[in-house]
């Protein structure tokens, strides 16, 4: 799938004559501002807006996403890593992604001076697109309202969306990740838009169990999405290939102690090649069934063909 080539920009305190040169070619710019976890359709609808005027359309976001910070617990997890979420703006030709340290001198700022110091002294964006719920600035305090009255004073032109909806639900990552909790991998992908929910990792060996019952898998170890456990259709993208595949994520209750780990063990339908230490890529299709923890290894054995035959009852790739 084709990339724009893109911009990548972490504003640092002092900016580096590096970085200032770069931002020189974003003067006037559209401007995108948002935290964009998953780049979800919502997420894609105002990066279209931003493009329609002509100028190079950029993204402003921010690293750590600001419930990482805020959000202490450990029940919090991102659709995207933030090298995904990069990965996928490049599919939408953003020319040049900035990303802002989300650190105490930034979310101490207030509206107006995270206007001013952060975006217009950064840039001097012409035009700036956010969704209609759009907030920022300390404890909140920027809104619709301040970005509309700002325009005079700072010269831009502001485009406030709506969210987008699919069928009376509104759009966002709180509810693509509510579907990946629940399993719900259709409808999280048809959220996600372009390209499905995926998990990606290095290959690593396991224990081997997979080889002594005849569906020898490809793992990925401690696994941080918000996932519901479970065993999943897939497909492997591996050394630019890609293969159908079946998937369980979860913690191995069969044979294994540690519940808290989650791995992703992934059987890779007509495939025997040596892959340890390869990058991977899943592309998550459809939720098969539940994680279950079995009285034997006979019984795993004899329902993972099962999963495989269900998976692919259809499509004739049924042949392990």
């Amino acid at each position: 799938m084709y990339k724009w080539p893109m911009d990548i920009i972490r504003l640092y305190n002092p900016l580096t004559p590096e970085i200032q040169q770069k931002l020189k070619a974003y003067k006037g710019c559209a401007v995108v501002i948002g935290n964009f976890d998953g780049v979800h359709l919502g997420h894609q609808e105002l990066i279209k807006a931003s493009k329609k005027n002509g100028k190079k359309s950029v993204v402003i976001t921010f690293s750590p996403h600001p419930e990482e910070v805020f959000n202490k617990s450990d029940q919090f997890f991102k659709i995207f890593s933030e090298h995904q979420n990069i990965e996928r703006f490049k599919l939408f030709d953003v020319d040049a992604i900035i990303i802002v340290p989300f650190e105490k001198e930034i979310f101490s700022l207030s509206a107006n001076d995270f206007l001013k110091n952060i975006i217009i002294k950064t840039i001097e964006p012409r035009h700036i697109v956010v969704g209609k719920d759009f907030k920022f600035g300390h404890k909140r305090e920027g809104d619709i309202r301040f970005l509309e009255e700002a325009q005079a004073t700072y010269g831009y032109k502001l485009n406030a969306l709506p969210k987008l909806s699919d069928e009376g639900v509104i759009i966002s990552s709180s509810v693509i990740r509510e579907h990946l909790m629940k399993g719900e991998i259709e409808k999280a992908n048809l959220l996600l838009g372009k390209e499905p929910f995926f998990i990606e990792g290095e290959i690593i060996s396991g224990q081997k169990l997979g080889h002594q019952i005849g569906f020898p898998t490809a793992n990925i170890i401690d696994v941080r999405v918000p996932l519901k456990k479970g065993v999943y259709k897939t497909r492997v993208l591996l050394d630019g290939q890609m293969y159908d595949s079946i998937s369980n994520f979860g913690s191995k209750p069969t044979v294994n102690n540690d519940l808290k780990v989650k791995t992703l063990e992934t059987f890779i339908l007509n495939f025997s090649k040596n892959i340890y230490g390869k990058k991977m890529t899943v592309y998550f299709d459809q939720f098969i069934r539940e994680e279950i923890k079995f009285s034997n290894i006979e019984e795993l054995k004899t329902q993972i063909s099962k999963d495989v035959q269900q998976a692919y009852l259809d499509t004739g790739s049924t042949k392990v």
